[in-house]
């Protein structure tokens, strides 16, 4: 089939929905899952455990794990509502794949990295992971440009619910421009192992993964004293065992986004311009602009950048990149 473009404007509605979808359904599946294993062993024949070690283990147990499952939900949800812009974007299909262009960042995903495509009444949902997910408002959409993407994804598409044509309001949106040519500097960006462990911490040890952490631990520990009719080993075998998981994933993290760096080794800069920067590595250029940096946070081999529309950036932390940031964001020309 030949190419085709979508243009779409986002709203605050629809961030809700991408919460539930891509976090907030997610964790309470798991949530679930996981209380229906505890509850198996409540029920289990009194002959294979103390009936009131059961349940003191378990009430002990079930009130982490619950703290700890909504410490999980309420961070996803007040890092999606930090996003406070959701405006236009343009979605251009085509053999190779999708290519996605947007005020804060500009994405190229493969087609075969393309996970599935999700149909209800009034929207499409495309995954390109189990939680990585954009939307397409029906409201945006003209019922030949809603065939497009059902033909486009043909057995990858999912359909949910009674679906009928009447929610295509077949609505334009102004793309959004991006008029910004000037380069005030450009930095090719090779990243060092103190740069790569510094990224790596940061992204591990977040509110949402600690919770999750402890919430592993009451489940071990609370199984563990169960089964010992005892406290102080069990409650150390847990705390080691998570120390020792901790490590692994901070070594996958750092694994991980070594291989993706070498990867993009030849694609991988820092652009400077006159309202913004450009973080480029592969096929995604992620923008922040300027007067939207709220936080600049120093670590030891790299600096950490937060804006109003939410999320974070690391940049290597060295003399050149820092002064110009720092001109840029003073007004200083």
């Amino acid at each position: 089939m030949e190419d085709f473009t979508l243009k779409i404007k986002l709203n605050t509605e629809d961030s809700k929905r991408l919460f539930f979808y891509s976090l907030f359904k997610r964790n309470v599946g798991t949530a679930v899952m996981m209380a229906a294993f505890l509850l198996f062993f409540v029920l289990m024949p009194s002959y294979l455990f103390v009936m009131g070690a059961v349940r003191l283990n378990f009430g002990v147990l079930l009130t982490i794990y619950v703290v700890s499952v909504w410490c999980v939900i309420l961070s996803s949800y007040f890092k999606i509502k930090k996003t406070t812009y959701y405006g236009d974007g343009e979605y251009r299909f085509s053999e190779d794949g999708l290519r996605i262009s947007e005020k804060y960042a500009l994405n190229f995903i493969p087609r075969n990295e393309l996970f599935s495509c999700e149909e209800s009444a009034d929207m499409f949902l495309i995954f390109t992971g189990k939680s990585v997910v954009y939307l397409l408002p029906k409201r945006d959409l003209s019922v030949s440009e809603g065939e497009n993407i059902r033909l486009y994804f043909g057995n990858k598409l999912l359909k949910k619910g009674k679906l009928s044509d009447e929610k295509f309001g077949g609505q334009r949106c102004n793309r959004f421009a991006f008029d910004d040519e000037s380069v005030i500097s450009e930095t090719a960006f090779i990243p060092d192992k103190g740069y790569l462990k510094t990224v790596s911490a940061a992204r591990y040890f977040t509110f949402e993964t600690v919770s999750k952490a402890a919430m592993m631990y009451a489940i071990i520990a609370g199984i563990g004293a169960t089964a010992f009719h005892s406290y102080p080993f069990p409650m150390t075998a847990a705390a080691v065992f998570t120390v020792i998981t901790t490590v692994i994933n901070l070594n996958t993290i750092r694994c991980t986004l070594e291989g993706h760096y070498a990867k993009n080794s030849d694609k991988t800069r820092i652009i400077f311009r006159d309202s913004c920067f450009e973080f480029v590595c592969g096929n995604r250029t992620d923008r922040v602009f300027y007067n939207e940096i709220t936080e600049i946070k120093y670590h030891k081999n790299a600096f950490e950048i937060k804006s109003s529309h939410g999320g974070s950036f690391f940049l290597p932390r060295n003399d050149d990149i820092t002064a110009v940031l720092e001109e840029r964001r003073n007004g200083k020309c």
